[in-house]
């Protein structure tokens, strides 16, 4: 009878043992899917408030001198560094 009880206990501290693991998987695919939620809900509020903020501007054309057009007009010059 002695060895029975041992035995059940040695059986239920396995299985407790053995499902620490799942339970921390499960806990840490939750809390990845909430903090992937976060992070696209500040992302939606940063393109919001840059939206906001731009109010349909678009960003200024870089003015681009009469010599580096001729250069890049020319079948062999890919672009042109500035320093």
């Amino acid at each position: 009878m002695k060895r029975k009880w041992i035995a059940g206990i040695l059986i239920v501290a396995g299985l407790a043992i053995m499902s620490v693991p799942l339970y921390w998987r499960i806990a840490g695919n939750y809390r990845n899917q909430q903090m992937v939620k976060e992070i696209e809900q500040i992302i939606e509020q940063e393109t919001e408030n840059e939206e906001e903020e731009d109010h349909g501007q678009t960003a200024p054309e870089a003015a681009i001198s009469e010599e580096d057009v001729a250069a890049l007009s020319k079948e062999e010059v890919i672009g042109l560094i500035e320093i």
